[in-house]
C-alpha cells in the first residue's frame, strides 16, 4: 500500500487504500468511484462474496478493474496460486456483473514482468466493468 501511495504522489494524483481482513470486511454501500483488483486471489466462497460486495459498493457510473489469474493458469510457471480454487472463471464476473456495461473483457495469454513473482506467459482474465447510472 506504501508504493501505491509513492506512485500516487511522483504522478499527482489522490488515491484512498485501505487494508481489510475481506472475510469480516462490510462494504459501505455505493462508496466509491472505483475499486480495483491486480492478482487478488481467494478461496472461491470469499472470492465470490468479494466480487457480489465490490458490486454494491462502486457507486453508479463507477468503475470496476481487474486483471487475475484463470482456472487455466495452472499449467504456466509464470506465478499465480497453485490451487485451482484460488484461481478465477470468467462466468464469476459475467454473471455477477451481467447488469453492467462491460468496457473490456479478455480472457488469454499475456506476457507479465512484474517482479519474481509474476514474470512470463501468463494466462489471465481482465474486466473493467461500469455500473449503470440510476
Amino acid at each position: 500500500m506504501e508504493k501505491t501511495k509513492e506512485l500516487a504522489a511522483k504522478r499527482g494524483v489522490c488515491v484512498c487504500t485501505e487494508l481489510v481482513d475481506l472475510s469480516t470486511a462490510r462494504w459501505e454501500e455505493e462508496k466509491w468511484d472505483q475499486i480495483i483488483c491486480i492478482f487478488g486471489h481467494f478461496p472461491t466462497p470469499l472470492r465470490l462474496k468479494t466480487l457480489e460486495s465490490v458490486k454494491n459498493a462502486v457507486r453508479p457510473g463507477g468503475l470496476y478493474v481487474s486483471e487475475v489469474y484463470s482456472v487455466h493458469q495452472l499449467p504456466y510457471k509464470s506465478g499465480g496460486p497453485k490451487e485451482l480454487d484460488f484461481l478465477y472463471r470468467p462466468e464469476e464476473f459475467l454473471q455477477i456483473f451481467n447488469d453492467w456495461k462491460i468496457i473490456h473483457f479478455f480472457m488469454g495469454e499475456v506476457i507479465r514482468h512484474e517482479g519474481s513473482l509474476h514474470n512470463g506467459l501468463s494466462h489471465v482474465i481482465q474486466f473493467v466493468g461500469q455500473k449503470p447510472e440510476r
